[in-house]
């Protein structure tokens, strides 16, 4: 058979472009996605809410990182193995980035029932990981995994995890965006911060469409004329997705972080001017559009539902501080 065809990157029609492809992908997106992370982290530090979903998405990062890496690995020596142990890698690295934005979430939420639907999810995620990662593994690990794969042949095999993989997580990122809209549409807000709000907590949609078509690359390469230019497109897509998920998990920190700094420079420059006393009482008034990291009181009951402005702050700092 034509090794144009085989599945895996040595063929002619993807070498020639995808190692710059995914050095690219690697160097932008990776850089991107570092930039927000180490926003979020700093401003966690400075205000004393360094916390485990912080932390989660730190490990995501390192993973995709890893991902990355064996991505890169993989397209310079052409081995199909690897492909299968970055899919691992990514797997956890995409199931560490939905637990941190669960962990989130489970702060916002409403109602008994949300609650534990959030819990429920968190579960799945366990569940699903720890299970199609048992699956990779022994592929990885087979003793008849050494040659290349064939889809033409009608190995079907050789998909199904991946893609099942790819699958689980578009479903359960549908699933912790449409959680918390609920509860935030029930915030005493006006409608543009409560669009603000919505648009800001489902960013992770955005790595949704990334993942939505690498699985359509994915089901395609079976009936592929090209699998291995397919293949290639797959694996850019994996840089896409696991970065885009890294930024988009760290987007609200990252805002608030681009916010202090403006209105710092801005400070700077009225106090320069001569101002600076009208700048240090022109602070916004906190709230879940702004994304404000102050940590839960506890006697402000936040989620009371009685209507009092005070309770309804409270209720947005700790809405805040778990982004």
């Amino acid at each position: 058979m034509d090794e144009s065809k085989a599945y895996g990157t040595g063929s002619s029609t993807s070498q020639s472009w995808l190692l710059l492809a995914s050095s690219l992908a690697f160097g932008i997106g990776g850089t991107m996605a570092l930039l927000t992370l180490v926003a979020r982290l700093a401003v966690r530090y400075s205000d004393k809410t360094l916390y485990g979903a912080s932390y989660t998405m730190l490990l995501a990062w390192v993973l995709s990182i890893i991902t990355q890496s064996i991505v890169i690995v993989a397209v310079r020596s052409a081995r199909l193995d690897l492909m299968y142990t970055a899919e691992a890698v990514r797997l956890l690295s995409h199931s560490a980035a939905e637990i941190s934005i669960a962990w989130c979430c489970l702060n916002v939420l409403t109602g008994e029932w949300l609650k534990k639907a959030g819990r429920a999810i968190i579960a799945v995620i366990f569940i699903y990981t720890i299970v199609l990662l048992g699956l990779l593994i022994f592929r990885v690990t087979d003793g008849g995994f050494t040659e290349r794969i064939r889809p033409e042949e009608g190995n079907v095999r050789c998909l199904a995890i991946p893609m099942a993989a790819t699958a689980a997580g578009i479903i359960t990122d549908i699933v912790l965006v449409a959680l918390p809209v609920k509860s935030i549409l029930q915030l005493n807000m006006t409608p543009t911060k409560k669009r603000r709000a919505i648009l800001r907590w489902c960013s992770p949609v955005i790595p949704i469409f990334a993942s939505a078509v690498r699985l359509f690359f994915l089901s395609s390469l079976l009936g592929s004329s090209d699998p291995a230019m397919h293949d290639a497109v797959v694996m850019v897509l994996m840089f896409a997705e696991v970065n885009l998920t890294i930024i988009c998990g760290n987007l609200p920190a990252t805002l608030l972080t681009i916010k202090k700094l403006k209105s710092k420079v801005s400070s700077e420059t009225m106090a320069a001017s001569g101002s600076g006393g009208e700048c240090s009482t022109s602070h916004a008034p906190r709230g879940l559009d702004e994304f404000s990291l102050q940590s839960r009181d506890e006697t402000e009951r936040p989620w009371t539902g009685n209507g009092d402005d005070s309770s309804q702050r409270g209720m947005l700092a700790t809405h805040s501080s778990t982004v």
